[in-house]
């Protein structure tokens, strides 16, 4: 079966989704996926969960969001520490009075490569079009309510990074060679101010479960209702709270409405890629008997 048409998602203002177990399935078409077909009897099967899920509307119904605001930050803000040594785009954990935040923070500079496993390719990237990409779609999940619903992480604003904070970076200990390439640019680098969650999870075949997964596509779900695709469906954008929520992250590939290369149909294919990713790629232990979906037309994620 071919992606849903433009038409077809008119047709079907509300979609109701039936998680079955690790199955995805859609009331008005029970053969989107092949999901459900010999899910075990046993009393281990995981339960049935039925979800609402948002209504799909037309995009010519979207209208595209206000940007992002931009905040500052004052000479008192306080910088804990680098919460990725290892990652491509520098994030810094910062305390403002009581509140503890995350700062991810951009360089105004050509990719620079770094040759060692951790920074190819995405060093590659130029992280001014990632910072674009990033504060354009936390603005659609802003506006239209994917951060208050918990499925991403709040959103408080972009800044641009005077020379104190600079300073105070560079005095950490043991940040990134990607941190140090903060002090080149010809303008000061820029950041997103978002969520700090200190008890977190990556998503992981040890921690992976029928429940989370579940939370995970409902989760995408939500974020799909903003007019956004995420473009990067893979574990490590998955991250697992104490209370068992997941809180999908890293929006610098996604696209929105306003790219002309989006179609609706893209969010359910999107859909479908996740929860093969999750229950196919991550559980192999964990399925029930599960019938393999039986179109499958995307590249399979590496874990």
């Amino acid at each position: 079966m071919s992606p849903f048409s433009l038409r077809q998602m008119l047709s079907n203002l509300r979609l109701r989704y039936t998680f079955q177990g690790a199955g995805l399935v859609t009331d008005h078409d029970a053969n989107l996926l092949d999901a459900t077909k010999g899910l075990s009897d046993s009393r281990d099967a995981p339960p049935t969960v039925t979800a609402d899920i948002h209504r799909h509307t037309f995009v010519e119904d979207y209208r595209r969001p206000p940007p992002l605001p931009q905040v500052t930050l004052g000479k008192d803000i306080e910088f804990v520490g680098q919460s990725n040594p290892h990652g491509a785009t520098p994030m810094f954990i910062i305390r403002a009075g009581e509140n503890v935040l995350l700062l991810k923070v951009y360089a105004d500079r050509q990719p620079v490569s770094h040759d060692d496993d951790f920074h190819a390719p995405d060093s590659l990237l130029d992280p001014r079009e990632l910072f674009a990409h990033e504060t354009d779609a936390y603005a659609h999940l802003v506006h239209y309510g994917a951060c208050d619903k918990g499925v991403v992480p709040k959103c408080y604003g972009w800044v641009e990074l005077a020379p104190y904070h600079l300073q105070a970076i560079f005095a950490l200990p043991d940040i990134s060679e990607n941190a140090w390439d903060l002090q080149v640019g010809d303008k000061p680098p820029r950041g997103i101010v978002l969520e700090y969650f200190p008890d977190v999870d990556v998503m992981s075949i040890e921690n992976v479960s029928h429940t989370l997964a579940g939370e995970a596509l409902r989760g995408l779900d939500a974020i799909h209702s903003t007019y956004l695709q995420h473009c990067a469906v893979t574990r490590r954008h998955m991250l697992v709270l104490p209370d068992g929520r997941v809180v999908w992250v890293d929006f610098s590939a996604s696209k929105n409405a306003s790219d002309t290369s989006f179609t609706t149909g893209d969010l359910t294919k999107e859909l479908e890629e996740a929860w093969y990713y999750m229950y196919w790629r991550m559980m192999p232990n964990k399925r029930h008997k599960l019938t393999r979906p039986r179109r499958i037309a995307f590249e399979q994620p590496m874990l």
